[in-house]
This record gives structure tokens, sequence and C-alpha cells, in this order.
């Protein structure tokens, strides 16, 4: 299915509980949210252009785009129909992979050797100030 305004979208992620679909296109950069039962679209917002692959947060009803350029755009399912963006988390240029683990409340970034001089391997869910509160 082609999504109109958007190309090179990254891996997508799904809301299950209420049919929506999460998307990161590189260009432009946008975070894109369709309804997986229909294809409608739902919203459009700015994002990283160098997203290996978003992260669904299911309890904090967040998503998580680590993108190259060196910032982590977070955004909020606030219902199943109005999503926001909550903060561009600076991380480091070429950290644009990225894990949840929903255990530990905590998402691990990883930086490219080649791209990336500041190595902050961990950024903390609930005990750091630089992710929005869930």
């Amino acid at each position: 299915m082609a999504i109109h305004g958007a190309a090179q979208n990254a891996l997508a992620q799904l809301d299950e509980a209420t049919h929506r679909l999460f998307i990161v296109a590189r260009d432009p950069g946008r975070f894109i949210v369709l309804n997986s039962d229909t294809g409608a679209h739902i919203a459009s917002l700015a994002a990283p252009k160098r997203v290996d692959a978003e992260i669904f947060d299911v309890a904090n009803r967040r998503v998580y785009a680590p993108g190259g350029e060196g910032y982590i755009g977070v955004y909020a399912e606030v219902d199943a129909g109005h999503f926001a963006e909550l903060a561009q988390v600076p991380s480091s240029v070429g950290a644009k992979t990225a894990i949840l683990v929903p255990e530990l409340h905590r998402r691990y970034v990883a930086v490219s050797p080649g791209e990336g001089k500041d190595r902050r391997g961990e950024l903390s869910g609930s005990t750091s100030r630089r992710w929005p509160a869930s």
C-alpha cells in the first residue's frame, strides 16, 4: 500500500487495541498513523529522517523514533484519533536503532561506531528527566 506523501518508511508498529499502524517515513521525515482496518490517514507529525525502526511502548501509549540526526522523536497516543509530539530527546549522531525492555522501564539506543562520538548507551524511561513523564 502506498502512503501518500511519504517514502522509504522504517518498520511499522501496530497498536492492536486501537487498530492503529505507526510508520516513520524518511522522505520526508514524518511520523504517520493509519487505521489498520481501512488504511485511512489518522495523523502525520514531523519526525527524524534517519530512523531504522520506531518503538511502540504499549503500557505508556508512546512511540519512540530514534533518528540518526542525533535526537529521538517521542509521540503520545492521546486516544485512537489524536497523537502529539511530546519531545525531541537528544541522543547521538548515528543513534537510529533502539530496543524497549518493558520489564526494566528502559529504552536502549545503539550508536554506530562510525558516526556517533558521544556514546550515551542507555536512555532511561522512568529515571531520567530527558524522557517525557509516563
